[in-house]
């Protein structure tokens, strides 16, 4: 059963089953690169120095982020829809409807 909560404004999904490899990337805004460390927005005030190494990516990109490094550049509306979709699913979860 997914568990959907959240922290500090960033959603987050937990599976509870007896697989031990789940792993998920967040999206976020590139505000600003010093050397190879980006602050990166999460939306709701959320933001959060990522190591860029990984990624060729400028202010004002969007990354998709997991363990505190950029793993991939995505296109804006790509980075809005999966947030989009990470909004939808912690208002059904503090809905109650569970």
């Amino acid at each position: 059963m997914p568990y959907l909560g959240s922290s500090s404004g960033i959603g987050f999904i937990e599976f509870r089953t007896n697989f031990q490899g789940m792993c998920l990337a967040i999206p976020g805004k590139v505000l600003e690169i010093t050397g190879n460390i980006a602050k990166v927005d999460f939306g709701y005030g959320a933001t959060r120095e990522v190591d860029v190494t990984l990624v060729d990516v400028e202010v004002g990109k969007y990354v998709l982020v997991h363990t505190g490094y950029a793993i991939q550049v995505l296109e804006k509306e790509d980075a809005e829809e999966t947030l989009r979709l990470w909004r939808e699913m912690l208002q059904y979860v503090e809905s109650g409807s569970q």
